[in-house]
């Protein structure tokens, strides 16, 4: 295992906020082919061919069932890396240098929030920031 520089390690618990917007917009997604599979598996058949349409509107169901099988792995999968990165700023030892880590990537506080609510200066924060990143390995899970 090779150690990340400050920027790898910024990039990787940066990736906490991004990965929640993902599934977010998973789960949006996820619900709009359920409402869509209701919507197909409850509609009236108005052609001359019954089998024929039933037999596509079937097709159409599987496709949607094999997109939502597909959508919930990718959530299984984006969920497993914000527990790793909270388990990863959790074990810093550091009280001080974890709660800027914990606001700043996992609540997506700004600087000025972070510095507002430990009662620290702007400025201060970015240098406990910068330390807290400098001081600490975050172990990325790269088997996924």
């Amino acid at each position: 295992m090779e150690s990340m520089d400050y920027d790898e390690k910024v990039r990787y618990l940066r990736g906490y906020s991004r990965s929640l917007h993902e599934i977010n917009s998973i789960l949006d997604r996820i619900d709009e082919l359920e409402a869509l599979k209701y919507r197909l598996g409850g509609s009236v058949i108005k052609s001359h061919d019954v089998n024929q349409e039933k037999e596509k509107q079937l097709s159409i169901i599987g496709s949607i069932e094999n997109l939502h099988h597909r959508a919930e792995k990718q959530l299984n999968e984006l969920q497993n890396k914000l527990f790793e990165i909270e388990q990863s700023i959790k074990a810093v030892d550091n009280e001080t240098q974890q709660s800027i880590l914990m606001y700043r990537y996992i609540n997506d506080y700004s600087y000025k929030r972070i510095a507002n609510k430990m009662y620290y200066s702007e400025d201060y924060i970015y240098v406990l920031h910068k330390k807290a990143i400098d001081d600490n390995e975050f172990i990325k899970d790269n088997g996924k």
